[in-house]
């Protein structure tokens, strides 16, 4: 995604915004590509700049990301994210049965209603995550921020000059 964000800067191309996948998420895109990031959206599962309060061992989007960087020295991205926010649902799952009776933790899965930093999180009843929508992000003064949902909304869409 930086090479073809900076393919079409040399080749003339210019758009007022764009989206790309999955690119434009990491802060490797937006500072590898420098002024070329701004006006470029994207959707990811999870993004540092969420703000869930959760009742989590994290407590909050915000402290996962700082306890994230604090151990591994950088940001985590939608794949650590997701890793960690497994781990949350299985010990609130865990916790709230007192067992580790399988039958009995797959029961407190499938009611859900877990509120972790990742997103609030409910299971269908085919056991897909149904309950959080992935936030939407527009690149804005060298940063990704959340256009939406409005919950964790942190801008308004704005075309940036670049």
């Amino acid at each position: 995604m930086i090479l073809v964000r900076k393919q079409m800067a040399d080749q003339g191309v210019k758009v007022p915004v764009m989206t790309m996948i999955t690119g434009p998420s990491y802060r490797e895109f937006v500072d590898a590509s420098g002024p070329l990031a701004t006006n470029v959206t994207t959707a990811s599962w999870w993004h540092p700049a969420v703000r869930y309060i959760s009742n989590d061992v994290f407590k909050s989007s915000e402290n996962y990301t700082k306890v994230f960087r604090a151990k591994y020295n950088e940001d985590p991205d939608y794949t650590n994210a997701t890793g960690s926010a497994v781990g949350v649902v299985l010990q609130q799952a865990i916790e709230s049965t007192g067992t580790l009776d399988r039958d009995k933790v797959r029961v407190a899965l499938a009611a859900g209603k877990f509120q972790t930093f990742f997103a609030p999180i409910a299971f269908s009843p085919q056991g897909y995550a149904t309950s959080y929508t992935p936030p939407i992000f527009l690149v804005q003064g060298g940063k990704p921020v959340v256009l939406y949902p409005k919950e964790i909304k942190q801008a308004d869409f704005a075309l940036g000059v670049n």
